[in-house]
Formats: C-alpha cells, sequence, structure tokens
C-alpha cells in the first residue's frame, strides 16, 4: 500500500502500479513476478497491480485470507519487506504477536504524496 493523495485518476494509478511491479519483477525474477499465472509465479512473491483498478477489490490489512492455515494479511515496513519470505507467513500466532510491536505504518496517514512526471518516469 502506498499513501497518495487522491488526485489521480484510476488508470493513472494503475498504470503506474504496473509499472512498479514491473520494475521489481525485473530486477529480481527471482523473488518477484507481475504475472498472475500461478505456474509462473511459483516460488516467487505476485505483485498484484490488478488491485488497483476502480471497482478491484483487495483485503485489507490485519484480516485473515482466505487460504488453508488462515493466514494474515499483516503491514509491514519497506525496511522489513526483503526479509519476508512469502505473503502467507502470518498465521494467528505470529499476527497476535505482531500486534504488539510497534505500528509497521507509523507515520502512513501523515504522508501527502502525489504521482509526479518523475516517479512515473523512474518506474518505467
Amino acid at each position: 500500500m502506498l499513501p497518495l493523495v487522491p488526485e489521480a485518476d484510476w488508470d493513472e494509478v494503475k498504470s503506474f502500479c504496473q509499472d512498479f511491479a514491473e520494475l521489481l519483477a525485473r530486477t529480481d525474477p527471482s523473488r518477484f513476478v507481475a504475472n498472475m499465472s500461478k505456474v509462473k509465479r511459483k516460488g516467487r512473491m505476485f505483485v498484484d497491480y490488478l488491485r488497483n483498478g476502480q471497482g478491484s477489490t483487495a483485503i485489507c490489512p490485519w484480516s485473515t485470507r482466505a487460504r488453508a492455515g488462515a493466514s494474515f494479511a499483516v503491514p509491514v515496513s519497506w525496511e522489513e519487506l526483503p526479509t519476508c519470505e512469502s505473503a502467507n507467513g502470518f498465521d494467528v500466532f505470529a499476527a497476535a504477536a505482531r500486534a504488539q510491536l510497534p505500528e509497521a505504518w507509523e507515520g502512513y496517514f501523515d504522508v501527502e504524496q502525489t504521482l509526479t512526471d518523475r516517479i512515473r518516469h523512474a518506474v518505467r
């Protein structure tokens, strides 16, 4: 999740998210994939830019995921991301322990940023 001042339209945001997901996949293809195909994403983290279209849905933080093992969608900081081995790394016990730690999104709602031409160009 990325906090943005709501001034870009849906298509601009989705396009940026797709470019960003594809940049991650090109930069570290052993860890990230931007292709939805389950075969292609085996053992890698799928960066789902498709959740950024108008009318799309996504699981919210601190919710159980509809997967075996009832893993939780738990927020992590950018600094923690390199240590995440999978998207389902938090079961109910790990999520409860995580909830006792300092907020991973401290200051998140205080950020006021926009999609500038510079950042759009940087991810292409």
